[in-house]
């Protein structure tokens, strides 16, 4: 069954340009709790993505994997503030512009500081062209906020 899950309008997350309400640039992109055990969601990213030759540019699968990541340990364990530390991402096949393309999301491992989360970036036919594995620090409110007054 899939479940949705929002950013809520008017907070400080509903500005990101992958999944905020509130940037009118953004992508808006809707993730779901799939089944009680992944993350998902659907783009169809547009041709401004090119890189080359009709192909989508590498940093935007990186963007892609880093949201399903993070919106992984929020949908699922209720993580409201957490931040991905590191993103190791893997280019398995080239990545077509003109489909819809399907994020997924799961926990490897979970600790009460951080997860490890695969990401995973598959074609419109379920081939999978791109996966990550990001490390994710679980923050509370006020430890988050005082990383972010660190940001330069």
């Amino acid at each position: 069954m899939k479940q949705p899950l929002f950013t809520p309008p008017d907070t400080p997350a509903s500005k990101c340009f992958v999944c905020g309400p509130d940037n009118p640039r953004g992508l808006h992109l809707q993730f779901h709790q799939q089944d009680g055990d992944r993350i998902t969601a659907e783009i169809d990213p547009p041709e401004e993505w090119i890189g080359w030759d009709g192909l989508m540019h590498g940093g935007f699968q990186c963007l892609l994997l880093d949201e399903v990541t993070a919106w992984t340990v929020t949908g699922l364990l209720g993580r409201e503030y957490c931040m991905t530390t590191t993103l190791e991402v893997r280019f398995r096949k080239p990545v077509r512009l003109g489909q819809k393309l399907t994020l997924v999301g799961q926990i490897i491992k979970t600790t009460h500081s951080g997860s490890r989360v695969r990401g995973e970036l598959l074609s419109q036919d379920g081939q999978l062209l791109a996966e990550a594995e990001a490390r994710i620090v679980h923050a509370g409110e006020q430890r988050f906020k005082r990383i972010l007054e660190t940001a330069p």
